[in-house]
């Protein structure tokens, strides 16, 4: 018999952590589950606790690959998934107690619970108003709702997902992208859900690590990445526009895609070097400030607010240009 849920854990050197990540599932009161361990060619003996906890518990079972990073290992996890639900769940991270018990204890195909991040010992919380169940017919409230607190969609945790949706419409990790592939996950699959919950009480606690690169926002490292994410997430987008009007969805891409996304990148740029601007990256960031919906962004800094006017009424050079003039000055 198929256990009701799939609890998939990416394990890459974490064994300082691991240990309470793997108690904080087990002890869960809700116990129809499997665990499934895919170390990512660890070398810090995390492998090794993973076989020692699979010995004790027939719930558990782990596969060791070669490192090809995070959504490499949740894929592989998700080939593996026999559950009618699937968790992610980080290994440096950990479930709530009863975190489980209530994310089974309404049925839908999308379900999101309240986040506990702590980041050097500081604590914040994020959580909806209320516990809500939303129908297909109310799939755009449920939008609204869910992005009134946008941190609790950026990536795979604290949530549950319906097996059968995934599978059916190929969704998958991006291999391809080593930034922002949950949110491209976690959104790709909302197009296809029908049902939703929201819920107020924490589920899950994230413990943000120091020089990831998640949290290493700033660096010039981070430009690739974030250019390659961008390429994907607009796509994303575009598809939520063709099927949705909310006001949340209408916000997407001014206040998400350029606000958050192409103004993170031009400010790198202008911290670093623009020679790190490829051609080809300039074009496209040209082509994202060109839209008549970027107008309605709120701009913060007035070389942001000359970026967008450049890119948009002059060609992609004179935005190259620009940058670099600021960064003599600078």
């Amino acid at each position: 018999m198929s256990p009701y849920v799939s609890i998939i854990v990416p394990v890459y050197n974490t064994k300082q952590y691991l240990s309470a990540c793997l108690n904080s599932i087990l002890k869960q009161s809700f116990a129809d589950f499997e665990l499934i361990l895919v170390d990512d060619g660890s070398s810090d003996g995390s492998g090794v606790i993973c076989d020692d906890y699979a010995k004790k518990d027939l719930r558990i079972s782990v596969f060791h690959t070669v490192n090809k990073g995070v959504s490499s290992a949740r894929n592989l996890g998700l080939d593996h998934a026999q559950g009618l639900f699937v968790m992610f769940v980080d290994s440096d991270d950990e479930l709530s107690d009863g975190a489980l018990e209530s994310m089974v204890s309404g049925v839908s195909d999308f379900s999101v619970g309240g986040m506990l991040r702590i980041i050097n010992g500081h604590e914040q919380e994020f959580r909806y108003s209320s516990d809500s169940y939303y129908q297909i017919d109310r799939k755009e409230h449920f939008l609204d709702d869910a992005f009134s607190c946008p941190v609790l969609l950026e990536g795979p945790a604290a949530k549950l997902y319906k097996t059968d949706t995934i599978r059916q419409n190929g969704l998958r990790f991006n291999e391809n992208l080593r930034y922002g592939e949950d949110k491209v996950f976690v959104f790709s699959y909302l197009l296809y859900a029908d049902s939703f919950r929201t819920l107020n009480n924490i589920v899950y606690i994230q413990k943000r690590r120091e020089r990831s690169l998640s949290s290493d926002i700033s660096s010039q490292a981070h430009l690739k990445p974030l250019i390659a994410f961008l390429t994907c997430y607009v796509d994303v987008v575009s598809n939520f526009e063709k099927v949705f009007s909310c006001r949340s969805v209408r916000d997407l891409f001014p206040m998400d895609v350029i606000r958050r996304y192409v103004f993170r990148y031009l400010t790198i740029i202008r911290n670093t070097k623009p020679k790190h601007l490829s051609r080809q990256d300039l074009r496209f960031i040209s082509s994202l400030l060109k839209d008549e919906r970027v107008m309605i962004c709120r701009m913060d800094r007035t070389y942001l607010k000359s970026c967008v006017w450049i890119g948009k009424n002059l060609p992609a050079f004179f935005l190259y240009g620009f940058l670099c003039l600021l960064n003599v000055m600078r």
